[in-house]
Order: structure tokens, then C-alpha cells, then sequence
């Protein structure tokens, strides 16, 4: 169906988000969701400017795959870094975008229950 349309783009990668997280013990969990990510970054390289939602959903998805994921501490610490930035930057992109900046404390706040043990 348009497979590099940005929009189908984020809404595979927003469904392929999901899924590992719904399936997050399965083996292919972690390469369906980094494929996601990535598809992610590429809408946001495309779109990012004028387009909050791939902001959102790789913040909101990305911190539902962390919370889920069977992956080592050091793994969702560097995973965490990952959205943080990217959740900051669309932040100044988009600084009206009140989801934006809830992600923004939401992922703040899980990095430092990383510290926590």
C-alpha cells in the first residue's frame, strides 16, 4: 500500500511497536521493534519539522516497549537515551504539543528508575 508514505510508515511502525510489546518474550521482539524505530526516525528525518505524531508515537510506544521488553538493564538505558533525545527534539520542534512534553517527563522518569534497583 504506499510502503514509503510516511504516514503508512509510522502507523506499521506504531502496530509493530505494539505487537513487541504485547509479545515482548517472543525472539523476534527486539528486531520488530528496533525495524520500528528506525522506521520511526526515518518519518521524523522526512516529516519531523512540520509533524509531531511520529514524535509521539515513537515516545509513547518506545517507553511501552521498554516497560515490557526482555532486554538487560543497559539495553533500556541505551534505549531510553534513544527516545529521550529524540522526545526532546521534537519537544523544540513542537512546543505546544502537551503530549509531547508528558512523554518528555514520562521517559525522564522511567531513565531514573533505571538507577534504582
Amino acid at each position: 500500500m504506499a510502503p514509503y508514505d510516511y504516514k503508512v510508515q509510522t502507523e506499521w511502525a506504531y502496530m509493530s511497536l505494539k505487537r513487541a510489546s504485547q509479545n515482548a518474550s517472543s525472539i523476534d521482539a527486539p528486531l520488530r521493534a528496533e525495524e520500528a524505530f528506525r522506521h520511526l526516525e526515518e518519518a521524523i528525518e522526512s516529516r519531523g519539522e512540520t509533524d509531531s505524531y511520529p514524535y509521539h508515537v515513537l515516545g509513547s510506544q518506545g517507553l511501552g516497549w521498554v516497560r515490557h521488553a526482555v532486554i538487560s538493564r543497559e539495553e533500556k538505558i541505551n534505549t531510553l537515551a534513544r527516545l529521550q533525545r529524540l522526545v526532546d527534539e521534537g519537544v523544540n520542534r513542537h512546543p505546544f504539543q502537551k503530549e509531547l512534553r508528558q512523554l518528555q517527563t514520562d521517559i525522564k522518569r522511567e531513565y531514573l528508575m533505571t538507577t534504582v534497583k
